[in-house]
């Protein structure tokens, strides 16, 4: 999705953030309603994730 923003917008931030992946991937969340979290992409390593209740 930041691929996408940066392809339509040029935005730095974006850039900045891609060309710092490592460092930015662990401050990114991934919200899942409680029904989904279940299911195996949402168990991946590489993100936090916080259930709905």
């Amino acid at each position: 999705m930041i691929q996408q923003h940066v392809a339509k917008t040029g935005s730095a931030k974006g850039k900045a953030i891609l060309a710092d992946w490592d460092n930015y991937l662990p401050q990114f969340w991934q919200v899942v309603p409680p029904s989904e979290a279940d299911r195996p992409e949402v168990g991946a390593k590489e993100s936090k994730t916080l259930t709905s209740v």
